[in-house]
């Protein structure tokens, strides 16, 4: 899936926080390793 998919969807002021774009790079990291195998497995 392309990089930063998700954090693209952000708000420009929640794209510039830093917390935010810690717990979307943290989201992306769960989503990439955890959900997208699975989904990849299935088709």
């Amino acid at each position: 899936m392309k990089d930063n998919w998700l954090k693209e969807r952000l708000t420009k002021v929640k794209q510039d926080s830093h917390l935010w774009s810690a717990f979307i790079d943290a989201l992306q990291d769960v989503w990439n390793e955890a959900v997208e195998p699975i989904l990849t497995k299935n088709k």
